[in-house]
């Protein structure tokens, strides 16, 4: 959690996944850290402490060829947005309720690993 100017702001992933190492939006494509998962987490989506708890989803997605950087996503309940505001999918980001799961090519999601 974080707090500007008195305001408690949260880091949803690290919520969601409190012991989950490994998992990078960044690596230095040029020195191959792709490959070994060497990285940074440097995308984030940060919420209010009474938005936090309608975070139906959120994550990295591990499909990013070609790119420093991995997408990462977030879903919220239903009837949050307002109607005039649109809802744009997030490009390789499983569309909600396809029962797809993230998982990355050694099948632990994102390259990362749970302690």
């Amino acid at each position: 959690e974080w707090a500007p100017g008195g305001r408690v702001l949260v880091d949803v992933f690290r919520r969601r996944y409190p012991k989950l190492r490994g998992a990078y939006t960044c690596w230095n494509v040029s020195a191959g850290a792709q490959l070994t998962n060497f990285g940074s987490r440097l995308d984030y989506f940060l919420t209010d402490t009474q938005l936090a708890p309608a975070v139906l989803r959120t994550g990295i997605a591990p499909a990013h060829q070609g790119s420093d950087h991995a997408p990462v996503f977030i879903t919220f309940q239903p009837g949050l947005l307002h109607p005039s505001v649109p809802v744009v999918p997030t490009p390789g980001a499983p569309k909600s309720g396809s029962g797809r799961r993230l998982t990355s090519a050694n099948g632990d999601g994102c390259g990362a690993k749970e302690e």
